[in-house]
């Protein structure tokens, strides 16, 4: 949900630098609201407002509702794909603006709400934090199941609810890691890789990278996902050692982890990152790189395929023990227990 001011703001951001997290979220934006990301099976759709003014505002050639007809997008979109509310199941991940009234006027057949983060950790003011609270109670308040993706969420919003279903994330499951093509933006760069796929956000534990990269400064170490240059220490930029090459396409990002020697996930432990479950350690393991990680929460259930480090030194220990032995396989059956179709059984089975 944007309004065109919102869809300005970033461009404005992405003509920054095409590695920025605006450049990512407006190339998404744009596929989203001309079609161009849809599936055969799967519509992808941005609801994007003109705000509360006149029809003077329009995006590709076509008027643009105003904010407060969130609902009519949602109905038009529906009957477009040729879906009746009534007998449709409203999957929502929180926090939606304008949900309640969305199901006032479409009657879903039933409300799943997935809690995969917890907002109110995010940085945040204490006024938008409490107008999360509202939209949080409100929205698990005509639920008709919740699920969320680690105990620690369970634990914040039982509050609400007290039959909170926790389903961790998953991965996508292939017969073998071997024979993926690794990217050309890594072809030319020293062996060995090290590297971590995400976003660069405020979880990033920039010390241990300036340590990892001082102490080895032979490893290129690749941080692949989008960043915001602000947020992004001023020694990152001299390193030599260290490459950002910005966001790269979820349907490439298994190559890429299938390229690296081994594959780091360098995060503080904050109240953010205690509400999480990392999908990347998932990925990790399933494009077959060995793990490294620090000790964050809501890991416990892949804690024996990967290496946990407390300190900078062990955690470079652990990649340098890591980069000295065999490349491990993680059994396809234990792999198995984490793909994206038992999970999916998993919640279906409760609905």
């Amino acid at each position: 949900m944007l309004t065109l001011t919102d869809l300005r703001n970033m461009v404005s951001a992405a003509k920054l630098g095409s590695r920025s997290v605006a450049a990512a979220q407006l190339k998404q934006t744009i596929d989203r609201a001309l079609g161009l990301a849809d599936l055969p099976r799967l519509d992808r759709r941005v609801f994007i407002s003109r705000g509360n003014v006149g029809c003077n505002d329009s995006f590709a050639g076509r008027c643009l509702d105003p904010s407060n007809d969130y609902a009519t997008f949602v109905e038009r979109s529906l009957r477009d794909a040729g879906l009746d509310p009534t007998r449709t199941i409203a999957w929502v991940c929180p926090v939606v603006r304008g949900f309640l009234e969305v199901q006032q006027r479409l009657g879903f057949q039933s409300i799943v709400v997935d809690l995969i983060d917890d907002q109110r950790a995010w940085p945040n003011s204490d006024e938008q934090r409490a107008l999360l609270q509202t939209q949080y109670a409100q929205l698990l308040g005509v639920a008709d199941r919740v699920f969320t993706n680690c105990e620690r969420n369970r634990q914040r919003f039982a509050w609400a609810r007290a039959d909170i279903r926790v389903i961790p994330n998953g991965a996508e499951i292939h017969a073998d890691s071997d024979g993926v093509a690794a990217p050309a933006a890594l072809g030319s760069l020293p062996r060995p890789i090290v590297g971590y796929m995400g976003n660069l956000r405020e979880r990033i534990d920039w010390e241990l990278l300036r340590v990892i990269s001082e102490g080895r400064p032979s490893w290129s170490i690749v941080l692949a996902g989008p960043f915001e240059e602000s947020r992004v220490p001023d020694w990152v930029k001299a390193c030599p050692s260290l490459h950002l090459p910005g966001p790269v396409p979820y349907d490439e990002s298994r190559s890429w982890i299938s390229a690296f020697d081994v594959a780091i996930m360098p995060h503080l432990r904050t109240a953010m990152t205690e509400s999480m479950n990392p999908l990347k350690l998932y990925n990790y393991l399933a494009a077959g790189a060995p793990v490294v990680s620090t000790p964050v929460e809501n890991i416990g259930e892949v804690a024996d395929l990967i290496a946990i480090r407390h300190n900078h030194d062990d955690f470079i220990t652990a990649i340098e023990e890591r980069l000295a032995s065999p490349r491990a396989v993680v059994p396809h059956e234990r792999l198995a227990t984490f793909s994206w179709e038992r999970r999916v059984e998993a919640m279906l089975a409760h609905l």
